[in-house]
């Protein structure tokens, strides 16, 4: 049972329709609905001689042996996480990008609001909602591909996080309507971006390159406090080789015909790591 008010200060002479049927529904002030199922929600308008006084809007959120629906989302099927929302950070100054996967392509509407803790919330910043080009293959399915920029107010770097940032996504498909949450702390998003620049030097020894690279520009600086590691690997005809070092260059073998490639992490926390940069062996 669900009791809608009219938001006016007329008391009298008040009546009821909704979208869904074009009887009067009720009179007065207030209007109670028993819900039973989607034909009970849609829009409810309160009238008076003839005026739209006010107009309410009524979803519903589906319930099925006590698990609330999520139907408008894929789940992306993580190893470890079963969560709708994928959330990514390339650098500590407080701005993100969350995103999820969707099949629907009409009558389709997200909402993302977002905060650093719950007694005291501190702001976090979120755009709009932005369907993206790319569309994305899960299990030889297809999926629309949204996503939203958030940014904390009041960053700060090199703070250490007591508090996780929590993000609420609402979506509204007609008229149902669900909601998504997910909680983390910046430092557990981190992916920062590749490194760039790559470039090959000839060693002395045969066979042997220097290859050098350079931080991406949109990690934090300075460099010497947000510090990265870097995962070198040469990807020949016959094998792979890797090697993990903290400076920007490595001497590796290198056979004509084989790659290069050089990815980035936090040096000092264990999140994730960056796409690959590649160059190729002359």
């Amino acid at each position: 049972m669900v009791v809608l008010t009219c938001d006016t200060p007329e008391e009298e002479g008040i009546t009821w329709t909704s979208d869904q049927s074009s009887e009067v529904l009720g009179s007065g002030k207030t209007l109670t609905i028993h819900v039973k199922e989607f034909g009970d929600a849609g829009r409810y308008t309160c009238h008076k001689g003839g005026e739209v006084l006010n107009q309410l809007f009524l979803l519903l959120h589906k319930k099925e042996d006590g698990i609330w629906s999520t139907d408008i989302l894929k789940d992306p099927k993580e190893p470890k996480n079963k969560t709708f929302l994928k959330c990514e950070a390339k650098n500590y100054s407080g701005h993100f990008t969350c995103w999820w996967l969707t099949t629907i392509s009409t009558d389709v509407k997200f909402s993302v609001k977002s905060s650093r803790g719950s007694s005291d919330p501190q702001g976090v910043t979120c755009g709009e909602a932005t369907l993206s080009a790319e569309r994305v293959k899960v299990e030889q399915k297809e999926y629309k591909k949204y996503s939203v920029q958030c940014q904390e107010d009041s960053a700060c770097p090199t703070a250490e996080e007591s508090l996780p940032v929590a993000v609420v996504l609402d979506a509204v498909h007609k008229l149902k309507y669900e909601n998504y949450t997910r909680s983390f702390f910046i430092r557990d998003i981190i992916k920062p971006d590749p490194p760039k620049n790559l470039k090959l030097k000839p060693s002395k020894t045969p066979q042997q390159v220097e290859v050098s690279w350079e931080y991406p520009d949109t990690w934090s600086t300075p460099h010497s406090y947000f510090s990265l590691t870097f995962s070198v690997k040469v990807q020949g005809k016959r094998k792979n080789k890797t090697i993990l070092v903290d400076e920007t260059s490595a001497t590796v073998t290198c056979h004509k015909g084989a790659k290069i490639h050089v990815q980035a992490r936090d040096r000092y926390y264990n999140s994730s790591w960056s796409e690959w940069a590649t160059v190729s062996c002359p």
